[in-house]
């Protein structure tokens, strides 16, 4: 926690912590960020666990000390049921407008509806809980026409078989778009 807290001290501006053990092998519990709730500069929490439990662990331990993010695509419905405050979402470059849209049913707690687009939704953002999620997410953004595939090395576009499935999966995303969304990138 010592290296969390000298980092937000340092910058002197808010500061989001992000927790992913799965991609850095450190897990931020909610025993530690109890330990920092009294750390100005701690402002949120960007939790990319995939374990959805931890959405309320964080919330029965420190409460609304916090802003809560859910950093797992596929997890959106069920985090922001759970009283995530917001999401950072992958997909959501290409596809702003339905994830804005899913935002604002579940806070209207209008879950049928959301439910609805979340299942249409549901296998893009299966794409960005991937070791390639990077590169996917870059092809998803060119097939809808709102990026490019340049990445840093080592990663490199997707070819063969792994870009067919991308480009099946948002194929059949744009053709059965919901109609309120059909006139958008």
């Amino acid at each position: 926690m010592l290296n969390v807290r000298t980092i937000a001290n340092a910058a002197q501006k808010p500061v989001m912590v992000y927790n992913n053990p799965v991609a850095y092998r450190v897990d931020l519990k909610p025993e530690h960020m109890v330990e920092l709730a009294d750390c100005e500069w701690i402002a949120a929490i960007k939790e990319s666990t995939g374990d959805i439990r931890r959405i309320t662990d964080l919330r029965n331990t420190v409460g609304t000390r916090f802003q809560l993010f859910l950093g797992v695509d596929d997890l959106a419905y069920e985090g922001l049921a759970l009283g995530c405050d917001g999401l950072l979402a992958g997909v959501g470059c290409a596809f702003p407008r339905e994830t804005v849209a899913l935002y604002e049913l579940m806070k209207a707690g209008k879950f049928a509806e959301a439910l609805a687009l979340y299942q249409w939704m549901t296998p893009m953002l299966h794409l960005d809980v991937s070791n390639k999620l990077v590169q996917n997410l870059k092809l998803i953004d060119v097939l809808v026409g709102v990026g490019t595939e340049h990445m840093r090395r080592p990663r490199l576009p997707l070819i063969g078989e792994e870009r067919a499935a991308v480009e099946a999966i948002v194929k059949k995303a744009l053709a059965t778009r919901p109609v309120q969304y059909q006139s958008v990138p």
